[in-house]
């Protein structure tokens, strides 16, 4: 009797200790399809923010490589990047005017700058000859506290500009972005002389390891005109 009861002991150990790997097997395979369905999820949010009006308004798109050195605005979630991006989207278009929509208070007002948005400074000069200066400043929107400064410079004689110069520079504590792509000076058919700084403004967004850059063109114009 003894030794029965120890032949059916031996067994019934033996049948819970071949069933512990077949559902230690089962449990791993659940975490891999929760992984999976994560993943899905993550890209569907991404495309999402992508294909958002607010995004789009700010150029946005896929980096598979940020620069070397960017300063990147971290987000936990694509939804707390979204907020972020209309966040910037309302700021710029209520403190800046659109390209196409500005009528310019000038005679013939170059109004092709090629630009998503941009700022326009007045500036007259008298008789004689001399220089006289123009700043024209771009507040940056969103999470930083910066000024996109441009200065320009006109040199005149006898009632019309001689010559002319101009810069521009990004200063104060933030993540944004500034370059400048083209700088010039036009004379339209008018007693006027534009000075003209185009620039690409940014911001790199980063979601988990996934990179995208915004951005926008703007165009920081000086007018000058003889008085």
């Amino acid at each position: 009797m003894m030794k029965k009861n120890l032949i059916i002991l031996i067994t019934t150990l033996s049948l819970l200790t071949t069933s512990v790997p077949t559902f230690a097997s089962t449990t791993q395979n659940l975490n891999n399809n929760s992984t999976n369905l994560s993943t899905v999820s993550k890209s569907s949010d991404e495309e999402s923010f992508l294909e958002s009006d607010a995004a789009k308004a700010l150029h946005a798109r896929k980096l598979d490589k940020l620069p070397k050195d960017a300063k990147v605005l971290k987000f936990n979630t694509w939804d707390e990047a979204l907020n972020f991006v209309k966040s910037t989207k309302a700021n710029l278009d209520s403190k800046y005017t659109k390209n196409n929509s500005l009528a310019l208070k000038s005679e013939s007002p170059d109004d092709e700058l090629g630009t998503d948005y941009y700022g326009v400074g007045y500036v007259s000069f008298g008789s004689g000859s001399g220089t006289v200066p123009k700043k024209v400043n771009w507040d940056v929107p969103g999470a930083s506290y910066q000024t996109i400064y441009s200065e320009h410079y006109f040199d005149y004689s006898d009632g019309v500009v001689t010559n002319s110069s101009r810069g521009s520079r990004i200063s104060g504590v933030g993540l944004s972005t500034w370059t400048s792509d083209y700088s010039g000076l036009t004379h339209p058919e008018s007693n006027e002389w534009h000075s003209i700084i185009k620039g690409t403004w940014g911001y790199y967004v980063s979601v988990s390891g996934h990179n995208v850059g915004l951005s926008a063109t703007l165009g920081l114009m000086a007018i000058c005109s003889h008085s």
